[in-house]
């Protein structure tokens, strides 16, 4: 596609829960905003989430755009509208919502063999658009919506395994650039000891490895030593973009449209962020 237009051609795919697709779009539009023709594949009801946001940015001169694919809730069991981790009423639909995306990857899969893109962006989930990317000849770049910090604990935990020689019940991560200790407790199971989803993180680890770089949304002022870390240790290459919604979200419509959230005026959030005292608000960021 983009030797036929000229113009650099991206399809970004998000995984789906809040955490992964509100910054991947973000990431979207702000390859958009440099030029990038770009297309975002995501569901029915988690295209409604961001439609507004992408058609101002069309509006604007934007070459930006979200194909829709229709989830398979009749075939996997799910009720309509259950398309994220996020909308799931028990545990028992996180199994019927993963099955519903492995009946989407065919129709992904014919969808990047027709349109041709230049390069994929895909969620850490979906390590098989590697051999898509391979097959096409193009570049996969993967995506990570965490620090460069908490990937490269990760990786030390992994290579080091300090919880199997700690006497006291606390870790020190080795080589760090700074010294960081842990509770063993801290660290998440699958990393302690071998679970089902240890498997499943092994197989993205050695997907993001065999990409072309990973994309991370994050800032050389923040995490120049732990950039540096995944860089010359982890050996990957990458590219900090962030804070990518402060590139894209301008305004207060543009804040509270993030995420379509529900109930609010657009500007009931920010209002109410405001009338609080300076420093008296603690966000907290989780997937």
């Amino acid at each position: 596609m983009g030797s036929q237009t000229d113009k650099l051609s991206m399809f970004f795919l998000p995984f789906v829960t809040a955490g992964h697709l509100i910054p991947m779009v973000d990431e979207a539009r702000v390859f958009a905003m440099h030029g990038v023709d770009v297309i975002i594949i995501l569901t029915q009801a988690n295209a409604a989430l961001f439609q507004k946001n992408i058609d101002r940015d069309f509006v604007a001169g934007h070459n930006i755009r979200i194909h829709t694919l229709r989830f398979p809730s009749a075939e996997v069991g799910l009720p309509d509208g259950i398309e994220s981790l996020n909308t799931i009423t028990s545990m028992e639909m996180v199994a019927a919502l993963f099955q519903g995306l492995q009946v989407l990857q065919k129709p992904i899969e014919q969808l990047l063999y027709d349109q041709l893109p230049d390069c994929i962006v895909a969620d850490m989930f979906f390590p098989w658009t590697l051999d898509v990317a391979n097959q096409l000849g193009i570049p996969r770049l993967a995506f990570r919506g965490t620090s460069y910090f908490s990937l490269c604990a990760e990786y030390c935990v992994r290579v080091h395994e300090p919880h199997k020689s700690a006497d006291s019940g606390v870790v020190s991560l080795t080589g760090f650039p700074h010294k960081i200790e842990m509770l063993i407790s801290q660290l998440p199971d699958w990393s302690r000891t071998t679970t089902q989803f240890t498997a499943m993180m092994d197989i993205m680890r050695e997907t993001e490895e065999k990409s072309y770089g990973v994309l991370m949304n994050s800032f050389q002022e923040l995490e120049k030593d732990y950039k540096e870390y995944f860089k010359t240790t982890m050996g990957l290459k990458t590219w900090s973009i962030g804070p990518v919604s402060l590139w894209v979200n301008r305004n207060v419509s543009d804040k509270v449209g993030r995420f379509n959230i529900e109930g609010m005026d657009g500007h009931e959030v920010i209002d109410w962020l405001n009338s609080k005292e300076h420093n008296s608000v603690l966000l907290w960021f989780s997937d």
